[in-house]
């Protein structure tokens, strides 16, 4: 009896094993290997901040030492100057390029803060070139350049009691230090120029229009004119009668025959309102509904603001108006003209400088049958209009020209726009 249990337990350890190296055998079978193999490519970079491309300003005093740079090694100018009269001063531009392969911010940064008593007969500035502030962790990609403008001034509007006693030596420092950008780094604010093209974007009965420059600063608000004339398809026919034989917007004489209506058209800003809803540097804005007076939208530059805008960018070439009374029906009407006083109706600058601007000329030429785009001129006591032609004249316009375009303005708040 004995040995058959024997046997038996055998046979029970034997089928044991069997069952073990069949389990084993599934568990191969099915295996699976995972495998991560890596390789780190380093690229080779490079840090290289440094001055460069001094430029002294015209009218500046004769520097004692002049700033200079040399070569990509230039990171400390110097510079001394003596300023003798009130009115003396030193000023210069210099620029700050990131020639190497790293982004880099300003870190930290220090400026010379005068005394009371020197801030009575002296000014000191650094800034950007466009008289922006140097703020800590501004942006310098790389490969980019930013200009910085240095001014010391003896001020010339002094009482007798502000002026030195006795010569004066003032040390003046500026220092920025660049570190590699992090989440901290920000774009630098900038100072906005007649001319400077904004990255506004706003749409019109479906259509987008991102092409604005400034036209005119207005103290706290800037006026933006659209870059180049305003397409017929962006115009709202139940408000405004236009032709659609051409790319552009010309007045449909057949249709309203009545100058009243063109500059209602125009000037009507709740015609243009939905111009002041987009993004401005990528951020929503919506001035819509806004009480603000100074937030408007209109279809074309007034004669006022075009010659403001005109005046302020070539004062050399400075355009007069004068009141026109009691031509064309009765109404009153404008001169303009190059002289104080004007008795023409018409000036011609395609000779000027400004001609060649596309800020008052988006066009030298007819463009789709188009050859003007209209100024809103209405006179007091009249219903006037006015054009810009592409040859370079700006003259008093009949409302019913067929071919002048709408060119829209905004006016929006200055700090939104840096």
């Amino acid at each position: 009896m004995g040995k058959i249990r024997k046997n038996t337990n055998k046979r029970l350890i034997a089928v044991a094993v069997v069952l073990l190296f069949a389990i084993s055998i599934g568990y191969a079978a099915l295996s699976t290997t995972l495998t991560i193999n890596g390789t780190a490519n380093i690229a080779s970079n490079s840090w290289l901040v440094y001055f460069t491309n001094v430029q002294v300003t015209s009218g500046s005093v004769t520097a004692a030492t002049v700033p200079t740079t040399s070569g990509t090694s230039t990171t400390t100018l110097t510079w001394a100057v003596n300023l003798q009269t009130p009115g003396d001063f030193y000023e210069y531009t210099v620029d700050v390029k990131n020639d190497g392969s790293i982004d880099a911010m300003i870190g930290s940064l220090s400026n010379t803060s005068l005394t009371t008593n020197q801030a009575k007969y002296l000014n000191y500035t650094v800034t950007y070139s466009d008289g922006a502030t140097i703020e800590q962790y501004d942006k310098l990609d790389a490969g980019k350049t930013v200009k910085l403008k240095v001014r010391v001034e003896y001020k010339a509007d002094l009482n007798p009691g502000d002026l030195p006693s006795e010569p004066s030596e003032v040390s003046l420092t500026y220092t920025s230090n660049y570190v590699q950008a992090d989440g901290n780094a920000k774009n630098r604010k900038v100072v906005l120029g007649i001319g400077d093209t904004v990255n506004y974007t706003t749409t019109i009965n479906g259509v987008t229009l991102n092409n604005w420059k400034v036209f005119y600063i207005d103290g706290d608000y800037t006026i933006l004119i659209l870059a180049d004339y305003l397409p017929n398809a962006a115009m709202d026919t139940t408000s405004i009668a236009f032709s659609n034989l051409n790319k552009y917007n010309t007045y449909e004489i057949s249709a309203r025959n009545n100058r009243i209506q063109l500059l209602d058209a125009m000037t009507t800003k709740s015609n243009w309102t939905s111009l002041l809803t987009g993004s401005i540097n990528g951020t929503s804005i919506d001035y819509f509904g806004t009480a603000d007076t100074n937030i408007w939208a209109i279809g074309s530059p007034t004669l006022d603001l075009y010659v403001n805008s005109w005046n302020a960018k070539y004062p050399s070439d400075t355009i007069y108006t004068a009141l026109r009374t009691g031509i064309n029906d009765g109404l009153n009407e404008y001169y303009v003209g190059t002289t104080e006083n004007p008795s023409t109706l018409w000036i011609d600058y395609s000779s000027k400088e400004g001609y060649n601007n596309t800020l008052y000329y988006p066009h030298q030429e007819s463009i789709d049958n188009c050859i003007a785009y209209w100024l809103a001129s209405s006179a007091p006591g009249g219903n006037s209009v006015m054009c810009v032609f592409s040859n370079g004249n700006v003259s008093s316009g009949s409302y019913y020209y067929p071919n002048v375009a709408f060119r829209p303005v905004v006016s929006l708040p200055s700090n939104i726009l840096q």
